[in-house]
């Protein structure tokens, strides 16, 4: 007797309960019969909301992107039914607060022990802004917009990315910190000692940037991009609760690393200027702040800070 037929319906539930998606099992006509904790964090339903009512009459509906009803057209839990396999799909749900939430939904035939269909499994996980950034990121790789020497993406994945920055902003997720870079003396040294130095400094500063340039276990992710010529932006996802002097903290370390990279005249030197994202504001906007703020920082030879909406 192995493990599984060993343990007991309680030990399973309560290994069930401590899946952080949501878990509920369902009879062949789709009554539910088990509704995990995940699920009641993630929809809101409570076991009781849920247990012994068919999944088409409980308000867990799937929705398609288009608003359509999948729950007797395009259930997951039928196809899986009728296909005897594992079924994955992205719906919307409606939650018990009356919203709406993206989730992934895997939908899998249980069997008895002589093989008969006795139920499904369905788990499912929210899909976070995140998660839809993370998306993004791997589109734009398959959209040719990676710059061919650094291999960062380059300016074109802002206009791919913004809304989705903009949006974990406005509703309090992260705060978003953009840091613009720019190379001092770049033009000198390419002129000076041709292309070829001046594209191994592009790639040694790309290599820090995507590697290197994380600043601490309060950065949720950092996405660095070629935005042209020597110049380049770094977007910083910050935690809400992230320490007040996080983003100095960055441009420090960013200033540092920097630093470490030899030229053929000495460490190389660059401008930096960072700042937070406001509510609201367009990607322009808060270009045109962060490119002043570099400047100043060319100016007078120390990193800028505009802390400010943070």
């Amino acid at each position: 007797m192995n493990i599984l037929q060993r343990l007991n319906p309680t030990t399973l539930r309560a290994i069930l309960d401590r899946v952080a998606d949501g878990v509920y099992l369902v009879s062949p006509d789709r009554t539910i019969i088990f509704w995990s904790r995940g699920a009641e964090e993630i929809a809101g339903f409570k076991t009781e909301d849920m247990v012994g009512r068919h999944c088409n009459e409980s308000g867990l509906q799937h929705i398609d992107d288009n608003g359509k009803n999948l729950c007797e057209t395009a259930c997951p839990l039928i196809e899986a039914f009728e296909k005897e396999r594992l079924v994955e799909k992205e719906v919307w749900v409606h939650t018990k607060e009356g919203g709406l939430k993206h989730i992934l939904v895997r939908s899998i035939p249980t069997y008895g022990e002589n093989g008969e269909i006795i139920g499904a499994t369905e788990t499912f996980t929210e899909i976070t802004a995140f998660d839809r950034l993370r998306a993004e990121l791997k589109v734009a790789e398959s959209l040719a917009i990676l710059d061919p020497l650094t291999h960062l993406p380059n300016r074109r994945l802002l206009d791919e990315v913004f809304p989705h920055l903009r949006g974990m902003a406005e509703r309090g997720e992260a705060r978003i910190f953009l840091v613009f870079l720019d190379l001092n003396h770049f033009k000198e040294i390419n002129d000076r000692f041709g292309h070829l130095e001046g594209d191994r400094l592009l790639k040694s500063v790309g290599l820090v940037l995507e590697k290197e340039i994380r600043a601490g276990d309060w950065v949720f992710s950092h996405h660095a991009l070629r935005y042209g010529g020597d110049e380049f932006l770094l977007i910083f996802i910050l935690p809400g609760g992230s320490p007040a002097d996080s983003e100095k903290a960055i441009l420090e370390r960013l200033w540092h690393l920097i630093s470490q990279i030899r030229t053929p005249l000495g460490p190389l030197e660059a401008a930096i200027g960072g700042t937070f994202l406001k509510d609201g504001e367009e990607l322009k906007e808060a270009l045109h702040r962060v490119d002043k703020l570099m400047y100043q920082s060319k100016k007078e030879g120390e990193i800028k800070l505009d802390s400010t909406n943070a």
